[in-house]
């Protein structure tokens, strides 16, 4: 299903909303292949539940088995930008994550602010044109306005 443009966030970035199966007829998570298209500029979102703004930004991910020549499906990672490791009840960041499927930890420290625009292209040096196995989800499940976003990348090909 595609529908109508739609804007992440304050990015400014336009994507079409695609809903694709995040599960088979088993129940069990499906897993896509696709290539890292862009890394969009960071943009201001308000905190969810909470007070103040933290800064965001969008991987754009060219699914290949819904995409040919005449028709591109992109999906949308929406991540907050800053690289922390979980303790206790708390989780990874998304972006730790991503590194550390991507296997740039080490490479990526000092990675933590978007006061540097030299870090966005470092990111994007290294991740844009790689292959990544994901996983999605579907965001306003149950209702006419349902769409998909890439939850988790599961993997990276370094070529």
């Amino acid at each position: 299903m595609v529908e109508k443009n739609w804007n992440s966030g304050n990015s400014g970035e336009e994507f079409i909303r695609h809903k694709l199966p995040s599960v088979d007829e088993d129940g069990v998570p499906v897993a896509y292949t696709g290539i890292i298209e862009e890394i969009s500029e960071p943009y201001e979102q308000p905190k969810f539940q909470s007070e103040g703004v933290q800064t965001k930004i969008t991987i754009k991910i060219r699914v290949l088995e819904k995409s040919d020549a005449n028709n591109k499906v992109d999906l949308p990672m929406f991540l907050t930008f800053i690289k922390t490791k979980g303790s206790g009840a708390y989780s990874n960041s998304k972006l730790y994550d991503v590194l550390d499927t991507a296997g740039l930890l080490k490479e990526s420290e000092g990675l933590d602010s978007t006061e540097s625009k030299g870090q966005l292209e470092w990111l994007r040096n290294r991740l844009c044109t790689l292959k990544a196995k994901f996983l999605i989800k579907t965001v306003k499940k149950g209702t006419p306005d349902a769409y998909s976003v890439v939850d988790k990348i599961v993997k990276i090909w370094k070529e």
